[in-house]
This record gives structure tokens, sequence and C-alpha cells, in this order.
């Protein structure tokens, strides 16, 4: 019998390929069909989402809550931010997988194989053979979603990992927190090798997501940075609470090499190894939801595939003299990331970040 030609192979299923598929939905494709391969067994509420957009966002009846005032500090300075422009979004993953997932079922164009791994692939003369653990598929496009370390360049380099918990205050607690304000980055602390804060979004009254993060050139352990995260808790007197769910990420921070990923007409990469994270901050929802945006219109239009695009020379020029610094003067962060803050506009540090 006869395999069936899938029209877009989509091999992942995380934020970038769902954001593709989302907008895919949204332009009511129907004409060609589309197959997610991603290898978790279920989605789950893992991680969260914050960026910058204007108080008339896309995405806010996705939001679980949005800021106009945030903070960075250390020591005893504290930069205090506010812009009524742009507001700071945070999603809740499960949230932004539901949605998708359940648009997705009354698309019959569109699919999603979850708990299965690509083994290998093989490139034939118009179309492509996928092997994962469970079957073989063949493909006339492959979109190539899934996060790779091997692409970046060595230098400038650095690792932003964190480990969170998001956690239901008790009565106990002796604290005061500011509802209305992000702690962006908070008691900045660094050393030779490491600069790490403390990053605090107050969700909603006596709930809220506490985060140790680090800046460095290795990965810390899980068990680590969890030990550090109660240090930092203890250090707040936040000892009374309900651990509703734990968040661990390795974010990479550095420039791809465009060489190391070779697009063709119908092979693209898009995600973390295309560059969807801005390299000086570690910030990529927007960057995703634009290329999925671009990826979908040309689909839409003739058919074709387009890869997360270029950053601006002045772009990419801006974020690695900004890595080179923050890399080659990692004990001075604090005041790097405090000058810096303190010295430009909050719009200003808004469209940096």
């Amino acid at each position: 019998m006869k395999k069936k030609v899938i029209d877009y192979l989509i091999l992942g299923g995380g934020c970038s390929a769902l954001s593709l598929i989302d907008q895919i939905m949204n332009k009511n494709i129907r004409c060609y069909n589309f197959l997610i391969i991603e290898k978790r067994k279920n989605y789950i509420d893992d991680k969260s989402w914050c960026f910058w957009d204007n108080i008339n966002s896309n995405f806010k009846y996705l939001s679980e809550a949005s800021w106009k005032y945030y903070s960075i500090s250390f020591s005893k300075f504290e930069n205090k931010l506010y812009n009524n422009n742009y507001l700071y979004y945070y999603i809740r993953s499960i949230k932004f997988y539901q949605h998708v997932i359940d648009k997705i079922l009354k698309f019959k164009n569109i699919r999603i194989n979850l708990n299965e791994k690509v083994i290998n692939f093989k490139k034939n003369k118009s179309y492509y053979t996928v092997v994962t653990n469970k079957k073989s598929y063949i493909a006339k496009n492959i979109i190539d979603t899934r996060p790779r370390l091997d692409v970046y360049k060595n230098y400038p380099f650095l690792y932003q990992v964190f480990f969170g918990y998001e956690i239901k205050l008790k009565k106990n607690n002796k604290i005061r927190l500011n509802y209305n304000k992000v702690n962006l980055m908070e008691n900045m602390k660094a050393d030779d090798k490491t600069f790490s804060f403390n990053y605090i979004l107050p969700i909603k009254k006596n709930h809220i997501l506490f985060e140790y993060t680090t800046f460095s050139k290795t990965i810390f352990s899980y068990k680590y940075l969890e030990d550090a995260l109660k240090k930092a808790l203890r250090e707040k007197k936040i000892k009374f609470y309900k651990i509703i769910r734990k968040e661990y990420g390795c974010i990479p921070m550095g420039l791809v090499d465009k060489n190391k990923i070779l697009n063709s007409k119908n092979y693209v990469y898009a995600g973390t190894a295309a560059g969807a994270v801005r390299p000086s901050s570690g910030y990529a929802f927007l960057r995703i939801q634009n290329w999925a945006s671009i990826c979908s219109k040309a689909i839409y239009k003739n058919g074709t595939i387009k890869s997360f695009p270029k950053d601006s020379l002045l772009l990419s020029f801006l974020d690695k003299i900004f890595l080179i610094i923050i890399s080659k003067n990692i004990s001075n962060s604090c005041y790097i990331f405090h000058y810096f803050s303190k010295n430009i506009c909050s719009s200003t540090f808004v469209k940096f970040m």
C-alpha cells in the first residue's frame, strides 16, 4: 500500500511548532496536511513565557497577568521603571498548549503525534523520508523546530539557566510584596564565573512565581539551582508556602552560526536552533510569533516555507557587543545592568530586551 505523503512535517512540538500551527488555523489553511512529531508524552504546565507588548496585544486573551512597573536591583540600589504603552505579559504554557490543541480538533488536516522521537531522515529527489521510533513518513516539506546547542558560535556565548517555584503564600509570611511590579532582576550578585539574580512575578494576591536565574559559561545542575532557590526564598523571609509547580530551563545566549543550519527550499529550521532567542536577553515569544506569521503567510500564498528571519546588522552588532561585555566582565554584571537600566528611557529598555 502506498504511503500517504505529508505536505508539511514539523519536527518538535514546542512553542515554535504550535505557534505556526496556530497561525495556519487562523488563516483557515485546509488545502494542505500538517503533522507535528513531538517526543514528550503529554503537554503539562511546565513553563511560562513573558514579553513586552502594547496594551492591545494580540496575546492579551492568553495572558495570566500583566504589569507596567518593573525593577532591577542589587545591594542598596534599585531602578524602578514603568511604561504606559508597553505591558509586561505572562503566559502560562499549558494555557497556550491547550488553546492550540483545542483548535486542532476542528481541523482534520492537522495532527500531533506525541511520544514519538525522530531517529533519522533522508533526502530523496522530491521528498524526505523521516524515520521515528514508531514508523516512517514521507514528506514534501520539513520544518525543524527541535532545539540544538551545537549551532551557536563559541564566542560570545553564555547559558541563562533558571529554576523556579510557582507558590501560594500562607498567612504566616510577613513579607511585603508590591503586586503591581515585576522584579525582573532582584538581588543581583556576581563573581568571576557567575551572575545571578531573583526573578519574581506577583501573579495575584499571595500567589507568585519565584525563580533563581544564573548567567554563566557552564550549565548548573537541577539540584544546585533548587538549593540556591530555597536559599533565596529564605533570604526573602518566605518560609510558609505551597508549591504549585516547578519550572526549570536553560536558554542559550549567543549568536547562531548560519553555516551550521543549512536551510533549503523544502527543509527549514525554526525556534532556538534558528536564532529565535534574543541573544542578549533570552526573550523569544514575540520573535517566534513574528516568524510564525511570516511562514504561515508564505504557505497560504504559494505553499513555500520560511526559516527564522535574520536580525538586522545593527541588532546583531548590539547583541554581540552586549554579550562580549557581559562575558568579559561577568563579575561587574550587577553594575552593568544597573547603569544600563538607569540611563535609558523605559521604551528603549523594552525595545532592547
